[in-house]
Protein backbone atom coordinates (compact mmCIF):
# COMPACT_ATOMS: atom_id res chain seq x y z
CA UNK A 1 0.00 0.00 0.00
CA UNK A 2 2.80 2.37 0.97
CA UNK A 3 4.05 1.82 -2.89
CA UNK A 4 0.66 2.52 -4.27
CA UNK A 5 0.91 5.94 -2.64
CA UNK A 6 4.47 6.83 -3.61
CA UNK A 7 3.22 5.96 -7.46
CA UNK A 8 0.26 8.49 -7.07
CA UNK A 9 2.20 11.05 -5.10
CA UNK A 10 5.59 10.93 -7.57
CA UNK A 11 4.76 12.77 -10.16
CA UNK A 12 7.40 10.96 -12.50
CA UNK A 13 7.49 7.31 -13.66
CA UNK A 14 10.32 6.37 -11.33
CA UNK A 15 8.14 4.78 -8.25
CA UNK A 16 6.77 2.46 -10.48
CA UNK A 17 9.81 1.75 -12.13
CA UNK A 18 11.57 0.79 -8.52
CA UNK A 19 8.29 -1.41 -8.42
CA UNK A 20 9.10 -2.95 -11.89
CA UNK A 21 12.52 -3.49 -10.63
CA UNK A 22 11.00 -5.34 -7.84
CA UNK A 23 8.72 -7.61 -9.35
CA UNK A 24 11.80 -8.54 -11.51
CA UNK A 25 13.50 -9.85 -9.11
CA UNK A 26 10.76 -11.44 -7.20
CA UNK A 27 9.27 -13.42 -10.67
CA UNK A 28 12.35 -14.39 -10.95
CA UNK A 29 12.62 -16.45 -7.17
CA UNK A 30 8.66 -17.82 -8.46
CA UNK A 31 10.20 -19.27 -11.94
CA UNK A 32 13.28 -20.65 -10.66
CA UNK A 33 11.32 -22.26 -7.99
CA UNK A 34 9.24 -23.81 -10.56
CA UNK A 35 11.65 -25.14 -12.57
CA UNK A 36 13.11 -26.70 -9.23
CA UNK A 37 10.11 -28.72 -9.05
CA UNK A 38 8.80 -26.91 -6.13
CA UNK A 39 4.63 -27.02 -7.01
CA UNK A 40 2.76 -24.39 -6.22
CA UNK A 41 3.66 -21.20 -4.72
CA UNK A 42 1.55 -18.92 -2.78
CA UNK A 43 2.49 -15.57 -2.72
CA UNK A 44 1.71 -13.59 0.43
CA UNK A 45 2.26 -9.86 0.85
CA UNK A 46 3.31 -8.83 4.68
CA UNK A 47 3.96 -5.51 6.43
CA UNK A 48 6.98 -6.26 6.20
CA UNK A 49 8.17 -8.06 2.63
CA UNK A 50 6.61 -10.78 0.27
CA UNK A 51 6.90 -13.82 1.44
CA UNK A 52 6.48 -17.27 -0.65
CA UNK A 53 5.51 -20.77 0.59
CA UNK A 54 6.41 -23.52 -1.90
CA UNK A 55 6.81 -27.64 -1.39
CA UNK A 56 9.53 -28.75 0.39
CA UNK A 57 13.01 -28.35 -1.53
CA UNK A 58 16.72 -29.68 -0.91
CA UNK A 59 18.89 -27.07 0.86
CA UNK A 60 20.93 -26.43 -2.91
CA UNK A 61 17.56 -26.18 -4.50
CA UNK A 62 16.54 -23.34 -2.17
CA UNK A 63 19.50 -21.51 -2.37
CA UNK A 64 19.53 -21.69 -5.85
CA UNK A 65 16.13 -20.12 -5.83
CA UNK A 66 17.12 -17.72 -3.12
CA UNK A 67 20.12 -16.46 -5.33
CA UNK A 68 17.61 -16.43 -8.32
CA UNK A 69 16.23 -12.65 -7.63
CA UNK A 70 19.77 -11.10 -6.82
CA UNK A 71 21.06 -12.55 -10.17
CA UNK A 72 18.08 -11.34 -12.39
CA UNK A 73 18.69 -7.86 -10.73
CA UNK A 74 22.15 -7.67 -11.30
CA UNK A 75 21.63 -9.20 -15.15
CA UNK A 76 18.79 -6.00 -15.78
CA UNK A 77 21.27 -3.63 -13.77
CA UNK A 78 23.91 -4.49 -16.48
CA UNK A 79 21.57 -4.90 -19.35
CA UNK A 80 20.48 -1.11 -18.79
CA UNK A 81 23.95 -0.14 -18.09
CA UNK A 82 24.97 -1.36 -21.77
CA UNK A 83 21.41 0.44 -23.07
CA UNK A 84 22.42 3.72 -21.06
CA UNK A 85 25.77 3.38 -22.21
CA UNK A 86 25.45 2.69 -25.92
CA UNK A 87 21.65 3.33 -26.85
CA UNK A 88 19.89 5.75 -24.96
CA UNK A 89 21.44 7.87 -21.93
CA UNK A 90 18.01 8.59 -20.09
CA UNK A 91 17.47 9.27 -16.76
CA UNK A 92 15.22 6.36 -17.15
CA UNK A 93 17.77 4.20 -18.10
CA UNK A 94 20.11 5.53 -15.48
CA UNK A 95 17.46 4.57 -12.73
CA UNK A 96 16.62 1.34 -13.72
CA UNK A 97 20.76 0.32 -13.76
CA UNK A 98 20.79 1.47 -10.12
CA UNK A 99 17.38 0.47 -8.99
CA UNK A 100 18.47 -3.42 -10.13
CA UNK A 101 21.95 -3.09 -9.01
CA UNK A 102 20.74 -1.49 -5.67
CA UNK A 103 17.93 -4.90 -5.21
CA UNK A 104 21.21 -7.07 -6.39
CA UNK A 105 23.38 -5.50 -3.69
CA UNK A 106 21.00 -5.35 -0.64
CA UNK A 107 19.36 -8.78 -1.27
CA UNK A 108 22.65 -10.59 -1.62
CA UNK A 109 23.71 -9.30 1.28
CA UNK A 110 24.30 -12.73 3.84
CA UNK A 111 22.17 -11.15 6.47
CA UNK A 112 18.45 -13.52 7.56
CA UNK A 113 16.35 -13.27 5.61
CA UNK A 114 17.81 -11.46 2.78
CA UNK A 115 18.56 -13.42 -0.29
CA UNK A 116 22.13 -13.72 0.58
CA UNK A 117 20.85 -14.86 4.08
CA UNK A 118 18.79 -17.77 3.01
CA UNK A 119 21.39 -18.84 0.61
CA UNK A 120 23.86 -18.48 3.09
CA UNK A 121 21.60 -20.62 5.53
CA UNK A 122 20.65 -23.66 3.17
CA UNK A 123 24.78 -23.75 2.16
CA UNK A 124 25.38 -24.11 5.79
CA UNK A 125 22.75 -26.77 6.37
CA UNK A 126 24.43 -28.92 3.91
CA UNK A 127 27.90 -28.91 6.24
CA UNK A 128 26.57 -28.84 9.39
CA UNK A 129 23.32 -29.58 12.03
CA UNK A 130 20.42 -27.39 12.14
CA UNK A 131 20.99 -26.10 15.00
CA UNK A 132 24.77 -25.11 13.95
CA UNK A 133 23.30 -23.74 10.63
CA UNK A 134 21.03 -21.27 12.13
CA UNK A 135 23.82 -20.14 14.82
CA UNK A 136 26.25 -19.41 12.38
CA UNK A 137 23.58 -17.71 9.84
CA UNK A 138 22.35 -15.52 12.97
CA UNK A 139 26.38 -14.62 14.04
CA UNK A 140 27.05 -14.04 9.78
CA UNK A 141 24.01 -11.77 9.67
CA UNK A 142 25.20 -9.75 12.57
CA UNK A 143 28.77 -9.23 11.61
CA UNK A 144 27.20 -8.02 8.24
CA UNK A 145 24.72 -5.73 9.67
CA UNK A 146 26.44 -4.17 12.48
CA UNK A 147 29.16 -1.84 9.96
CA UNK A 148 25.98 -1.76 7.64
CA UNK A 149 23.75 0.36 10.59
CA UNK A 150 27.39 2.39 11.61
CA UNK A 151 27.60 3.21 7.61
CA UNK A 152 24.18 3.96 7.90
CA UNK A 153 25.04 6.64 10.57
CA UNK A 154 28.25 8.14 8.53
CA UNK A 155 26.01 8.84 5.77
CA UNK A 156 22.72 10.09 7.90
CA UNK A 157 25.38 12.66 9.36
CA UNK A 158 27.49 13.36 6.02
CA UNK A 159 23.96 14.12 4.05
CA UNK A 160 21.84 15.68 6.79
CA UNK A 161 19.02 13.59 5.48
CA UNK A 162 19.51 9.81 3.74
CA UNK A 163 17.80 7.67 6.09
CA UNK A 164 17.37 4.84 3.41
CA UNK A 165 20.36 2.24 4.43
CA UNK A 166 19.41 3.13 8.08
CA UNK A 167 15.65 2.28 7.30
CA UNK A 168 16.78 -0.89 5.98
CA UNK A 169 19.42 -1.57 8.64
CA UNK A 170 16.68 -1.10 11.13
CA UNK A 171 13.99 -3.21 9.42
CA UNK A 172 16.76 -6.17 9.14
CA UNK A 173 17.35 -5.89 12.70
CA UNK A 174 13.69 -6.16 13.44
CA UNK A 175 13.51 -9.10 11.21
CA UNK A 176 16.55 -10.89 12.44
CA UNK A 177 15.60 -10.36 16.07
CA UNK A 178 11.85 -11.54 15.65
CA UNK A 179 12.71 -14.95 13.64
CA UNK A 180 12.04 -17.79 15.74
CA UNK A 181 12.71 -20.42 13.43
CA UNK A 182 15.61 -19.68 10.25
Amino acid sequence: MLMAAFIVIDGTWFALYAVLCALWHECWHIIVLRIMGAGSCAVSFRQYGISLKTGVLSYSREAAAALAGPAASLAAAVVFAAVSRYAAFTETTVFLTFSNFALFAVNILPVYPLDGGRALHCLLCLKLNIAAAVRVTRIISVIFLLPLAVFSVIILIRTGYNLSLMIICIYLAILLIGVKDI
